[in-house]
């Protein structure tokens, strides 16, 4: 489970960054899952959306399971949240 909400005032591109990198590492070692979070309104708190998230890691990840292990199905569009997955199984 990776740590994808920030405090206020993070430089989340270099978060995100560290983010990547971590990936590398956990492939390397051996891990066999990358899971993100979301959550909605978590004011002062700053989250990156999980779908865009799991797309960069996928490149990192080789063949590490990628999912999430919170993602707010009933605030999205069921066939677009459909897409998401099937273009994330594909990638």
């Amino acid at each position: 489970m990776l740590n994808s909400q920030f405090a206020p005032g993070t430089h989340t591109a270099a978060a995100f960054r560290e983010t990547v990198e971590q990936v590398r590492l956990m492939r390397e070692l051996g891990f066999d899952s990358v899971w993100v979070g979301q959550h909605y309104l978590s004011t002062p708190y700053q989250m990156w959306q999980p779908m865009p998230t799991l797309a960069r890691l996928a490149a990192e990840a080789g063949g590490m399971t990628l999912g999430t292990n919170i993602f707010l199905l009933t605030v999205h569009n069921p066939v677009e949240s459909a897409e998401f997955v099937a273009t994330l199984d594909v990638i």
